[in-house]
């Protein structure tokens, strides 16, 4: 169901329940006030979700943000509509609203407090990624006078993403993988950081760039969370624009625990000399992979994929980019004439490693969190092109 979030200081928010004389007696008869204006002093500074069925408020939540923390409260569904799915609507657009603000996204968490014996709600708030907060039980007395017993949940970002917004996107993207043979075109892209077009190509596409910004943002904030080792940042442009918020370490400037979420632009100015390997579905970028140059090797790092299949869509579409096939190996570097593909993949990843596995990489060593692996030439024509060349082979016999 359509919902609206009006704002507590607005006038024109609060105008628009007051002059409607049946949203302002649903709002009142929602929250069992008896003067909407009070209810909007006493949150002057937050936000309400309403949903409105036949010029009705049907049901709605307040959000309101304090210091270090978010809260949601006065989530009501009119007697009649219960059972609807409006609590989802009104909620989810909170946090929407918040996520897309990144209020939600700067470290802050989301609590909320729940009848213990309202399973509805408890159930609603649980498809969202809210968990009990242990011992948190407390008796009081709700709005309409009721004695209840009330626990606290709480949604922090990580949870919200894995359990709310991640399947959302796989789900969609699977409905995309289904259709996509009929008229939906699905590309696999190198992009150049040094081509203008292929930049421009993604900086000229609001959704294919917000996606874009959203996979770097994803492995940065992956690795500020598990503590592994981040690079110096390189970009003079990024390092005076963020350099408050930057840490910094024997005159190298580093990303913070705080995230800071890049605009495309800035991705490409810090990754110059790189190739970004993306397997588009209908404007979605359901496959991503970064390829470099370092130590003397081409290697891979930031892959993520979202329907099955597009890890060895994305890992091939990038190799084949380093492959020089009239010498049959990876192209020349200066300082290095026969080199190799090297990635470093976590351990306990073991769709990813099969996926490096069928492009002809191996384990060759390890580190605190990761495997190494490695394709070269022999293996990458041993182990992909040799079967491919066979397959192909067979496929065309067939015909015949």
């Amino acid at each position: 169901m359509p919902t609206k979030i009006l704002h507590f200081s607005d006038q024109k928010d609060k105008d628009f329940i007051n002059n409607n004389s049946n949203y302002k007696k649903d709002f009142e008869d929602l929250c069992n006030v008896s003067d909407i204006n009070n209810f909007f002093g006493n949150f002057k500074d937050s936000i309400v979700s309403i949903a409105i069925l036949d010029n009705h408020i049907v049901s709605m939540a307040v959000g309101w943000e304090d210091k270090d923390c978010l809260y949601i409260t006065d989530v009501f569904t009119s007697a009649t509509h219960r059972g609807k799915g409006l609590c989802k609507s009104v909620v989810g657009a909170l946090l929407d609203n918040w996520w897309e603000k990144s209020q939600f996204k700067n470290n802050f968490s989301i609590k909320l407090g729940v009848a213990n014996d309202n399973v509805a709600a408890i159930k609603c708030y649980k498809y969202f990624g809210f968990t009990e907060i242990p011992n948190s039980e407390s008796e009081t007395t709700n709005s309409f006078g009721e004695n209840i017993i009330r626990i606290q949940m709480i949604l922090t970002k990580e949870s919200y993403a894995e359990k709310y917004l991640l399947p959302i996107k796989v789900n969609n993207l699977k409905t995309l993988q289904k259709t996509k043979n009929n008229n939906l075109g699905e590309q696999l892209k190198i992009i150049d950081s040094n081509i203008k077009e292929d930049r421009d190509f993604i900086i000229n596409n609001p959704k294919l760039s917000k996606e874009f910004e959203e996979n770097e943002s994803f492995w940065n904030e992956t690795m500020i969370k598990d503590g592994y080792p981040m690079n110096p940042i390189k970009s003079p442009h990024i390092i005076e624009k963020y350099k408050s918020q930057l840490k910094t370490d024997n005159g190298n400037f580093f990303y913070s625990p705080t995230l800071i979420k890049y605009t495309a632009s800035e991705i490409f100015d810090e990754y110059k000399d790189t190739k970004f390997s993306l397997l588009i579905i209908d404007d979605e970028i359901v496959g991503y992979a970064i390829g470099f140059i370092s130590e003397n090797n081409y290697k891979i790092k930031h892959v993520r994929s979202f329907i099955k299949g597009s890890c060895t869509k994305i890992i091939q579409n990038l190799i084949n980019s380093y492959w020089d096939p009239k010498k049959l190996q990876f192209k020349s570097l200066e300082t290095n004439d026969n080199p190799s593909m090297v990635l470093y993949v976590f351990k306990n990843n073991d769709g990813a490693i099969g996926c490096y596995k069928k492009c002809g990489f191996e384990k060759i060593g390890e580190t605190l969190w990761s495997h190494k692996m490695i394709v070269t030439k022999e293996r990458y024509i041993e182990k992909y092109l040799l079967p491919l060349t066979e397959k192909k082979l067979q496929e065309r016999l067939k015909r015949k």
